[in-house]
């Protein structure tokens, strides 16, 4: 007489483990699913690329004849102040944007948390162009701008520095030489032959000197020609050097006040005498 353990034997799917089979299968399938899951829940993404933009300033100068520049809050880390204008360039607030004119921060100020800079977040590998404007509050356009390219890698943060430079206008000024109210017309009528200019920007900074002759015929006048945009102190001086001594100042205008925040021709009236002190 076979026993019950034989009769189990022989029928096609009993037996000595049959039964742990099906479960064990069933056990696989759900631990893999459920691996499966864990990894689309808990699998971290990888995060895009973050860009620390860091701005300084550059402003144009034109003296005695020779082109130059002179950096402006030029120690991004180190700042004069805490927060809000930069102080040698004045200005207040920063926008960067793409090369494609996408703005990607709108406005910071110029000195934030005692940095001139910002963190941009979410770029994509490759190289990307950025643009920095530099705006002062009151003034509808920029008075520096400036661009750099940035190749962008996973990793850590990406640090650029962007140098903007100063936007330019055309400025010229026509002097009134002689009486008030009855100015001399010309450079002859005036008995001058030289006129002398200087500016000085807001922050003191010489950024035009020149020596501009004045024929008989000519209406005095000065052309500086692209200035960047700022605040300025004027200095104008007619100088007469057909008589001795040579180079007397016939009449001056005396620290000015311009504003030059477009293209501009001024009037300015000269009086008689030099400037004391001088630019």
């Amino acid at each position: 007489m076979s026993s019950v353990a034989d009769q189990n034997a022989a029928v096609p799917g009993h037996g000595p483990g049959s039964v742990e089979r099906p479960a064990r299968a069933a056990l696989a399938l759900l631990s893999g699913a459920a691996l499966s899951l864990a990894g689309c829940l808990w699998s971290p993404p990888t995060p895009l690329p973050v860009i620390i933009v860091y701005w300084q300033f550059q402003r144009s100068t034109f003296v005695d004849g020779a082109s130059g520049s002179v950096p402006y809050d030029a120690a991004p880390s180190a700042p004069a102040v805490p927060e809000g204008r930069c102080p040698q360039s004045g200005v207040d607030t920063v926008q960067v944007s793409d090369t494609d004119g996408k703005v990607l921060l709108a406005s910071a100020p110029c000195v934030f948390q005692g940095t001139q800079g910002a963190s941009l977040l979410g770029f994509p590998p490759g190289l990307q162009g950025l643009v920095v404007r530099g705006y002062r509050d009151g003034i509808a356009g920029p008075l520096f701008e400036g661009q750099a390219v940035v190749d962008v890698v996973p990793g850590p943060p990406i640090p650029v520095t962007v140098v903007a430079t100063g936007v330019p206008d055309t400025l010229s000024a026509r002097a009134a030489v002689g009486p008030e109210g009855a100015p001399l017309a010309t450079c002859g009528e005036a008995g001058i032959q030289r006129l002398d200019a200087t500016l000085r920007d807001a922050a003191g900074t010489l950024v035009w000197r020149g020596h501009v002759a004045c024929a008989p015929a000519d209406t005095p006048g000065v052309r500086f020609g692209p200035v960047d945009r700022d605040d300025y102190a004027m200095w104008i001086d007619a100088v007469r050097t057909s008589l001795e001594p040579a180079g007397d100042v016939v009449a001056s205008a005396c620290a000015q006040p311009l504003q030059h925040f477009e293209p501009q021709q001024v009037d300015v009236a000269l009086a008689p005498g030099p400037c004391l002190p001088g630019p």
